[in-house]
């Protein structure tokens, strides 16, 4: 949520800056990269699951993260007049942000924090 809220505010602030190139490139990059880590998300709880593999919602996955993900967002890039390194910083930044909450749940976070009540159950 905080990463989407951050593409959005630096989308804002480069439309309204004049460098509007910048801002559609950060937004396409955003979206793409929140996109990607949807789909990774999907694809590994599928992969991993106990149960029984669907190999359709597996193989819908697969393809709509490689052909249709990243040809669409090449085509995108190709054929839009944005900046390249907002594309690049928009998609960096959801994986800026995954990265980052993990290394602070890896340190022990907030001892008695919402967001880690009944983890002992799971991981014990």
């Amino acid at each position: 949520m905080g990463s989407a809220v951050s593409i959005l505010s630096f989308f804002l602030f480069f439309q309204w800056s004049g460098r509007p190139s910048l801002g559609w490139g950060l937004l396409i990059g955003g979206v793409w990269s929140l996109s990607n880590i949807f789909l990774l998300k999907r694809l590994a709880a599928l992969l991993f699951h106990s149960g029984e593999k669907s190999i359709l919602l597996i193989a819908l996955f697969l393809f709509l993260k490689f052909p249709v993900l990243y040809g669409g967002g090449f085509l995108l890039l190709w054929f839009l007049p944005v900046s390249l390194w907002g594309a690049f910083v928009g998609f960096t930044l959801p994986f800026a942000f995954v990265f980052l909450q993990a290394v602070y749940l890896a340190a022990g976070g907030l001892a008695g924090s919402p967001s880690r009540i009944g983890e002992e159950k799971v991981f014990r």
